[in-house]
């Protein structure tokens, strides 16, 4: 079974949501320095990976009106996992992308047009 891991939040005015969700939730940011994020992003910690739930996420400048939440799903091999999305009627969004040291994401959409996020961990990491 294959859990959701990191979830992506895209919104038009980022210093007004650190504020909306720091002061609402408590989370926690700090500005990413990974150069495949060029753009405004922000992690965000929302408490430990000892609590339930999910533990990090990321903000993200909206790219376009229909850029929406993303909800990654941590997976062995993203790209069985491509093939089995293809197989089963749904499409990829952006393809199998590497974030250098941590491991790499692909974008996905079900059979309803619904997008979520594929993950497989660096194994060096």
């Amino acid at each position: 079974m294959s859990n959701l891991c990191y979830f992506e939040v895209p919104v038009d005015d980022i210093e007004r949501a650190k504020a909306f969700y720091g002061q609402l939730l408590d989370w926690q940011f700090e500005k990413s320095t990974t150069s495949l994020e060029e753009c405004d992003y922000w992690h965000i910690s929302t408490g430990t990976p000892n609590a339930p739930g999910i533990a990090f996420g990321g903000l993200i400048k909206r790219q376009s009106p229909m850029h929406r939440t993303t909800h990654y799903i941590h997976v062995v091999s993203i790209d069985e996992h491509i093939e089995q999305v293809q197989k089963l009627g749904g499409a990829i969004l952006m393809p199998k992308t590497a974030v250098p040291g941590k491991g790499c994401f692909a974008i996905c959409l079900d059979p309803d047009k619904n997008a979520f996020g594929l993950w497989q961990c660096d194994e060096t990491g």
